[in-house]
């Protein structure tokens, strides 16, 4: 396969509209030359060929991008990148987007078309919901779109496709380079060198985040639906739902009992009013009135009390979170029920599209004349796009995800109706419950004192009206203590149904996740499967590759010393000389140490057996000449196989381009068009060169 086409549209100093067309290779002609000054664009070329390609993946084989941190870090540096990569009058001349489209070819296949577009606002921020990947297949006259099937992820796909037809995203630094890159290698010991080679014919790197994917997801599962977990957070729940059943029963019990005592003090109280009237009707009568009030205004303030207490420990606590927090709870509930909501609207109209298209097609009357296969599609497609346009965006106060998944839509509901209620909850109320509760001690104190005035009247009746000031402070207490247990109770009750409930789905979990557990062992030992895997394959590759190295260092290096590379299964490397010996202690200038690293390039690229362009941006800087003149040579006789060369104007001219003239297929020149400060345009001009 060879680069036939890149297409360039506002990237970097590429403004407007950029094609570079190359010829197919042939057994003598496959070199292609693009020359440019330092700071012309000849870099983001190579940039443009890894991006277009690769998309995020390649952001890694990009020196001028940041590539560290987690996920979401990378995701903004690549946003970044890109922002970056706008040109600056895009936006100005009213173009948002930047694309880039690569066209390979191959002899006896179609066509291959990777086109890449990224959207920008009016501010020039990156819009990364917008980015838009799309794979053609055929010439460019009657080019067919290649489209993930249904449930595959269009951006796995589009990687898998790629790298069938190209290259694999870890075999790419082998054969899209620049001299930097040559560098960085070269200032690595010879066993690191060779150990990153093979990993990347083995495709560790892929193979590492399978293997690291599959040990999260086994410890994952394990963790959400593994035996051991499950099984103590069974047990913990159960534990839980005895204890508080037993609190419960002691509860009740201690409510019955302390009922049985407050309604038996209350009974005597009673008799012994009733017998006190009978002595003294008139008096009687004024403290069985008093004594009634007393009891009706004590059990209001026991009410008022707990109507207080449960104020305080319920709405008012709530309410004490302050409006800040309860209205990102509400905003928060209000949009998961919006989402939920509209997920299911285009669940439910997503299954009907299909059933839509087929009546469409299958309607009367039918199209006069029929419509071509690409109408049919176009039409489809234009459909696909109405329908989404229905649904998409979503609205704007659906919530980006459910972080309550354990609430149903009536539950959200009912606690945002809670919440609102807050709202009316006062001072006031407070107040009013404090002044009422005051009130009721003062009458009841008011009481007391009348109550004992009219107990002091006659001495046979004083032992009554003692008996009776002694039963009322035990009822009051009793009542005191019976409200204090039935709050208690009610409390165990209420946690006790939380827990309840915890351990039905906890039981129902456990049933559902023995085929979890299952995946789980499977996803270790294929895991583990992968380490051996990479552990045994490593040494397989050493001894074919250091053959190829010994044909590459021998053509690539001017010095005659070393005859031969070998590497062993730890990736080290042992240089010896015709006579079969070691050659220790090499003192290795830079330049040397580049021309390892170029042999160890040129076998990763012959091991792999693939037919793709060599691309290396600025490949002669800081060599001599005679190694300048051997990697001339080596890389542009690989017979048939298209090498592109991207140079300054200070490297492959005069004696240099005199090497491989003959091998010369095609030439640019890049040009550099200033607009303003700090601001450019890089022109391309085929068939040109440095004079």
């Amino acid at each position: 396969m060879y680069l036939r086409k890149i297409y360039l549209r506002d990237w970097k100093s590429y403004a407007n509209e950029t094609v570079l067309t190359f010829p197919r290779p042939t057994r003598n002609k496959n070199v292609v030359l693009i020359g440019a000054k330092n700071g012309y664009g000849k870099t983001s070329l190579l940039e443009a060929l890894v991006i277009g390609l690769y998309g995020r993946d390649g952001l890694r084989m990009v020196a001028r991008a940041d590539t560290a941190g987690d996920d979401s870090r990378q995701a903004l540096n690549y946003s970044q990148f890109l922002e970056r990569a706008f040109h600056s009058r895009a936006l100005a001349e009213g173009r948002s987007n930047i694309c880039i489209k690569l066209t390979f070819g191959e002899d006896g296949e179609e066509d291959l078309t990777i086109e890449r577009v990224w959207y920008f606002s009016a501010s020039g921020k990156h819009r990364p919901g917008d980015d838009e990947l799309r794979l053609w297949i055929g010439d460019e006259e009657n080019p067919r779109p290649r489209r993930a099937p249904p449930l595959q992820d269009d951006d796995d796909f589009a990687r898998g496709e790629i790298a069938k037809a190209a290259l694999p995203s870890h075999l790419a630094e082998f054969f899209l380079f620049d001299g930097e890159q040559v560098q960085r290698l070269a200032r690595k010991d010879m066993a690191a060198q060779v150990r990153q080679g093979i990993e990347g014919l083995l495709g560790a790197v892929v193979l590492r985040e399978l293997r690291d994917d599959l040990e999260k997801y086994a410890q994952r599962a394990t963790s959400n639906t593994g035996a051991t977990a499950e099984d103590i957070g069974v047990t913990d729940l159960q534990a839980d739902v005895d204890r508080l059943e037993d609190q419960q029963a002691n509860t009740q019990r201690e409510v019955a009992d302390l009922e049985r005592q407050a309604a038996a003090l209350s009974a005597e109280r009673d008799d012994l009013t009733s017998k006190f009237s009978g002595s003294q009707a008139g008096g009687i009568a004024t403290v069985r009135e008093l004594q009634a009030k007393k009891s009706a205004i004590s059990n209001d303030l026991a009410n008022a009390r707990e109507q207080l207490t449960s104020l305080l420990l319920g709405e008012f606590a709530l309410g004490l979170t302050g409006r800040e927090l309860r209205d990102r709870a509400l905003n928060r509930l209000k949009g998961e029920l919006t989402l939920h909501q509209w997920t299911a609207s285009v669940a439910t109209t997503r299954a009907r599209l299909n059933e839509f298209l087929a009546a469409i097609e299958a309607a009367a009357p039918e199209f006069s004349p029929p419509l071509t296969e690409g109408q049919k599609l176009a039409l489809d497609a234009r459909l696909q796009s109405a329908w989404q346009s229905l649904w998409h965006p979503p609205p704007a106060d659906c919530a980006q995800s459910i972080e309550h998944e354990y609430l149903s839509d009536q539950e959200r509901e009912r606690i945002r109706l809670r919440l609102l209620d807050l709202e009316k909850l006062g001072l006031g109320t407070i107040e009013q419950l404090l002044g009422r509760i005051e009130a009721n001690e003062q009458d009841d104190r008011k009481l007391q004192r009348q109550i004992a005035e009219f107990t002091g009247v006659e001495d046979h009746l004083q032992g009554i009206a003692d008996r009776i000031r002694e039963i009322q402070p035990k009822i009051d207490s009793a009542s005191a203590d019976l409200l204090d247990r039935r709050r208690t109770l009610d409390a165990i009750t209420g946690q006790l149904s939380a827990r309840r409930a915890e351990l039905g789905r906890a039981l129902k979990s456990r049933e559902r996740s023995a085929p979890e557990r299952r995946r789980s062992e499977v996803a270790r030992k294929v895991a583990a499967m992968i380490g051996d895997l990479l552990d045994e394959a490593m040494p397989l590759y050493t001894k074919e590759l250091g053959e190829k190295m010994t044909d590459a260092y021998k053509a690539l290096a001017h010095k005659t010393v070393v005859n031969e590379v070998k590497i062993d299964a730890q990736c080290n490397v042992e240089l010896f000389t015709r006579r079969g010996e070691k050659v220790r202690d090499l003192d290795a200038s830079a330049g040397e140490n580049q021309i390892f690293s170029f042999a160890l390039i040129s076998a990763i690229a012959r091991a792999t057996e693939l037919q793709f362009p060599i691309v290396i941006d600025t490949p002669l800087a800081r060599l001599d000449e005679e190694h300048r003149l051997r990697i001339l040579r080596h890389f542009g006789e690989r017979a048939g196989e298209q090498i592109i060369f991207l140079t300054q104007d200070t490297e492959i001219i005069g004696r240099y381009f005199d090497e491989i003239r003959d091998r010369v297929a095609k030439t640019f020149l890049v040009e550099h068009r200033q607009l303003g400060e700090h601001i450019g345009r890089s022109v391309v001009r085929p068939n040109e060169y440095f004079a």
